[in-house]
């Protein structure tokens, strides 16, 4: 074999050795992935129970939003034990404030021990105003539902 030929031989020869990875590389990228996976698989469980719990603020946030829009549709003279238990707006007990609307809009298909009232003050440098303030208040039970409040005020004056 001449040079040129002994030269090809160490080329191979070297192209043999540099061709893959080595054990310590492989170790290392293993150790990287196994971390990546284990801090992706740590942020499920926080992500899903904040969705629940965002779900919840949702769902709340619109029976509440509902039942000022029933009570806007009423009128301002309609605010009372009698009127809002005519327009089915609210259960029949207790009969003084605050009113409640958890059998009347069937909190516990919604959450887990809900309870939904309403209570209805005058406004007090307008007589023409009522202040209104709708409350949605459930527990949770373990990893199913976290316990929260939503509650929103509304004024609503007379014609």
């Amino acid at each position: 074999m001449g040079v040129a030929g002994s030269n090809c031989m160490y080329a191979l020869r070297k192209a043999k050795t540099d061709a893959g990875f080595t054990l310590m590389e492989v170790m290392v990228s293993l150790f990287v992935m196994t971390l990546i996976v284990l801090m992706f698989a740590a942020t499920l469980p926080m992500a899903a129970k904040s969705s629940k719990m965002n779900g919840n603020y949702a769902q709340a946030m619109s029976l509440c939003q509902h039942k000022i829009d029933q009570m806007r549709s009423v009128g301002y003279g309609a605010l009372t034990y009698s009127g809002l238990r005519t327009a089915e707006i609210i259960d029949a007990s207790p009969t003084s404030l605050p009113y409640s609307f958890q059998q009347m809009d069937s909190l516990s298909s919604y959450f887990t021990s809900a309870t939904g009232t309403i209570n209805v003050q005058s406004h007090s440098t307008h007589t023409n105003v009522r202040i209104v303030t709708v409350r949605v208040q459930w527990t949770g039970t373990g990893a199913r539902q976290t316990a929260g409040t939503c509650e929103l005020v509304a004024l609503i004056a007379s014609d």
